[in-house]
């Protein structure tokens, strides 16, 4: 079934382009805000956000494109449903991502990146074979540190909180359910190997949050390398803060059961 929709995909891009030259994949809770906020500021690079989160309707988003007319609004009520997005046969959603990915309504004068995520690449896996037969550079920003990952993530999800510009005065501690916390550790594991055999052969750029505040204007420069720019002497750093910048210990009431649970159920040491 794949190779049929492999083939109609095929067909659906002949002779198109789209309108964007990097994106950046992250799994979340990496530091892809700050570097896209970083990036943004330099004149020779436009960053947009999450076009395809399903909760963004912004004028540039993928939800906003679905309702521009009545025959989008029609694929978008029918097919653009979580159980259907994945399926390779869902012709009228993926005419519809193709379309919005080949607006051309972009600026000439600068390169044009996006963000994704891994929840929404896995929601449309159509999203990275457009991408890769167009020559879209891919930066895939991930963390070393798994563990905090996940809680930062699922800490931002219950709380609503994900960025910060300034400092908060009184720490607060968490308490985290164990099973959700080892569910979300293997979904992770297993979305990020598949990426990484997916992207074997593509032409990308992976880069660990670690790495990344260890020697930021370095990377940055590495990035601008990667995107065929020039690269830069002085520039413009985000003012986003960390989030959770104490050690889990200070912050995650429950660290040493979590601990505990990931080492009985799924044989992960943290």
């Amino acid at each position: 079934m794949q190779k049929e929709g492999e083939i109609i995909a095929n067909i659906l891009l002949f002779m198109q382009r789209i309108r964007y030259n990097f994106v950046i994949i992250t799994p979340g809770r990496c530091g892809s805000e700050h570097l896209s906020e970083t990036l943004n500021y330099f004149g020779d690079i436009t960053m947009d956000g999450e076009i395809f989160n399903r909760n963004n309707y912004s004028s540039d988003s993928f939800n906003h494109h679905l309702r521009k007319d009545t025959i989008r609004s029609l694929i978008g009520f029918f097919f653009n449903r979580e159980k259907l997005s994945r399926y390779w046969m869902n012709i009228p959603l993926h005419f519809a991502i193709q379309r919005f990915l080949s607006n051309d309504s972009f600026s000439k004068s600068s390169i044009v990146g996006f963000k994704l995520s891994l929840d929404q690449l896995h929601a449309y896996p159509y999203i990275l074979y457009i991408l890769s037969k167009k020559k879209c550079r891919i930066i895939y920003l991930y963390r070393e540190d798994k563990l905090s990952q996940v809680l930062s993530l699922i800490k931002a999800r219950n709380t609503g909180e994900y960025h910060y510009r300034e400092e908060r005065n009184a720490r607060k501690t968490y308490n985290f359910n164990v099973k959700q916390v080892g569910k979300q550790y293997q979904q992770l594991i297993q979305w990020e190997s598949s990426l990484m055999h997916q992207l074997a052969n593509e032409d990308s750029y992976t880069l660990s949050y670690e790495s990344l505040f260890s020697a930021y204007p370095t990377h940055i420069n590495a990035i601008r390398s990667f995107l065929n720019l020039s690269e830069s002497e002085s520039f413009q750093y985000s003012s986003l803060i960390k989030g959770n910048s104490a050690r889990l210990e200070e912050w995650v009431s429950n660290i040493e059961e979590i601990k505990k649970e990931l080492a009985s159920t799924y044989g992960i040491q943290n």
